[in-house]
């Protein structure tokens, strides 16, 4: 089963309050507010908690500009994010990523 995540930059982390609970705590796990659920289904584990994830503008500025965008547009400052890496490594580059879409098509189809 594939990890599905919320993904938000860390400006809008303070705005993420809105949508989880106790943030401040340590750890990347959190309970969403039960009035928010509906609003990001996908990224809402059965037991009402999603595995934050954070990025800074200075590490990925494009991804940072698309989900400020998606937040400005739709008051939800955060994209749904997974990975390739169902029983394989983790993928580190966006050509290991065409690779791996290319070797396992069949799957996605």
């Amino acid at each position: 089963m594939k990890l599905l995540i919320p993904c938000l930059y860390e400006d809008a982390y303070k705005g993420a309050a809105a949508f989880f609970i106790n943030l401040s705590s340590s750890g990347f796990v959190f309970t969403i507010r039960p009035e928010k659920r509906s609003r990001i289904p996908a990224v809402t584990h059965v037991d009402g908690t999603g595995r934050l994830q954070t990025l800074s503008r200075e590490t990925n500025p494009l991804y940072w500009d698309l989900i400020n965008t998606f937040g400005q547009r739709t008051g939800i400052p955060m994209l749904l994010n997974t990975s390739f890496n169902e029983n394989e490594l983790i993928l580190c580059t966006p050509s290991e990523a065409i690779l791996r879409r290319v070797a396992n098509a069949n799957a996605y189809f």
